[in-house]
């Protein structure tokens, strides 16, 4: 194994420019490499000599490949993370599909090279090449709040690249930086060793939420109806939480709609009532065109670089397309300010699922890389939350390490097994079971290690919008289970039999038995 070259994207008067060795009139751009005890670490030093804009850096490493497969890790909590090997590609969304949903927003296909490549197989923040299950060589990131970093595998080659966005770092004239740090080591545990997370305090726990059952059709009384149907079922139950749907528009979170006529405060002290923790769902760092924020605040609404309302996606939920938020904007940092400390203190919500966050980073700003930015987002999140539980989600998965006490680690699911029309375009953000189940196993390893993984929930109900199978819904069940850092389910369990009810109450019990869980809040 050894260091085969080096690319360097730059920024100048006439466009984007490569360099594939040292510019005595630009820069000078060295590696340095550390090895002790099978650990090895690679630096990269970037000097300039006159003021210079990089974009992107590839640093080539000769590996023998042979044999070896790997997880090829996704972007965000959404990114799906298939098997790769020497026999399998990586396809490229289909451009007009992409387009027209906002479907490049979700991932990184805005500003990852490879991304818009057919065919080239990469893995964010680390690469865990195995054979037969065990890991024969790990690379890792270490320095997942600075830039995102790609390991992009080619068999034929023999070459793994790591790649760094680097994209809004400026370096002045005699101005050195290390932009780019990562570990090839033997196994997962090591780089989480060097790495050396702070991981927040979090424990496991099982929790009802109104999402994969009444998505926005939630009422006051469809959720007081389940809630006296999980405590007649005397389901172990830490956290009852308030999924979308009970606001007025995207990014009005004080202002819950005509289907919430009590309030939010009543609700919270009803869950509470019942011994539960309350629980929230916010998107944050988004709006819609509806909202005030949209109509009197337009100015808290992010810029893209030539001006315009940045967008963040399209949901069919809401009213199409959504935008992204300033963060560094004071008075829409004082807004969410307001926003959680009423969540938390007036209406008692102890428990935050805090969405759709990677907006806050889509591009760089503030002289600052996306990674950057969506480290800074985290932190503002840590601060304005008090304490409350977070669980991210729709979050980058490097910034997200050490920032939140719980993380979605794959997509949403579904009520069936696959989206095959979403599946045929390569969207790896899609919702589908079969790619979040695939997500709760690949990813598991970061479970109590950079935070607590949400594998998202369970389905059980036999209804007749449920097209699983009961294979795939056992499977489900069962992998939550036993690869996660909570248990989540939706089911109105009114319509369980009392065999169900005791399978999910025994798991649940066990579940929280083993995590040394007692029924006070969390």
């Amino acid at each position: 194994m050894k260091i085969s070259g080096f690319g360097l994207y730059l920024k100048t008067e006439s466009g984007e420019n490569h360099y594939i060795e040292n510019n005595k009139d630009l820069f000078s751009f060295s590696v340095s490499e550390q090895k002790e005890d099978g650990v090895i670490i690679l630096r990269g030093n970037l000097t300039a000599y006159k003021r210079i804009e990089p974009i992107w850096l590839d640093i080539m490493v000769s590996v023998e490949l042979e044999g070896l497969s790997f997880n090829a890790n996704g972007f965000q909590s959404w990114s799906e993370s298939p098997l790769m090997d020497k026999n399998k590609k990586m396809r490229k969304l289909a451009g007009l599909p992409g387009k027209l949903f906002r479907l490049n927003n979700f991932g990184d296909y805005n500003f990852n090279k490879r991304a818009a490549a057919a065919g080239s197989a990469y893995s964010h923040l680390y690469l865990d090449l195995f054979h037969d299950g065990e890991t024969n060589i790990f690379f890792g990131d270490l320095k997942p709040y600075d830039s995102y970093t790609f390991f992009a595998v080619n068999y034929s080659s023999g070459l793994v690249t790591a790649g760094s966005d680097l994209e809004g770092l400026s370096l002045d004239e005699g101005e050195s930086l290390e932009i780019f740090k990562i570990c090839i080591v033997p196994d997962s545990e090591t780089w989480f060793g060097i790495l050396n997370i702070d991981m927040l305090p979090a424990e496991k726990f099982t929790g009802w939420t109104s999402w994969y059952n009444y998505y926005t059709k939630i009422t006051e009384y469809i959720l007081e109806s389940n809630m006296k149907s999980l405590k007649k079922a005397k389901i172990p139950l830490d956290v009852f939480q308030i999924d979308d749907g009970y606001f007025t528009s995207v990014g009005d979170w004080f202002e819950p709609n005509e289907r919430f006529p009590g309030g939010m405060k009543a609700i919270a002290d009803e869950i509470m009532e019942y011994g539960w923790t309350a629980g929230l769902w916010s998107a944050p760092f988004v709006c819609d065109n509806e909202s005030s924020i949209f109509n009197e605040h337009n100015g808290w609404i992010m810029r893209t670089p030539k001006g315009r309302l940045q967008e963040a996606g399209w949901n069919s939920n809401w009213t199409g397309i959504f935008y992204a938020l300033d963060i560094y904007n004071e008075d829409f940092r004082e807004y969410l300010r307001e926003i959680y400390n009423t969540t938390i203190n007036e209406w008692g919500f102890r428990f935050l699922k805090l969405d759709f966050l990677y907006a806050a980073g889509l591009h760089p700003r503030e002289g600052k890389t996306r990674c950057m930015v969506m480290s800074d987002a985290m932190d503002l999140l840590l601060e304005l939350t008090q304490g409350a539980k977070i669980l991210a989600c729709g979050v980058p998965i490097a910034p997200a390490m050490g920032k939140c006490h719980y993380c979605r680690i794959g997509g949403d699911i579904s009520h069936g097994w696959e989206d095959a029309f979403l599946k045929a375009i390569h969207y790896r953000e899609r919702v589908s079971t079969a790619s979040s189940l695939g997500n709760t196993k690949s990813r598991f390893f970061l479970n109590g290690k950079a935070f607590l993984n949400d594998p998202d929930v369970f389905i059980l109900r036999d209804t007749k919008e449920i097209k699983l199978t009961k294979e795939e819904k056992d499977m489900l069940f069962d992998t939550n289970i036993s690869h996660s850092g909570l248990v989540f389910f939706s089911d109105n369990v009114s319509g369980y039999d009392n065999t169900m009810i005791e399978r999910v109450a025994t798991e649940f019990r066990g579940y929280r038995d083993n995590s040394g869980k007692t029924d006070e809040p969390i």
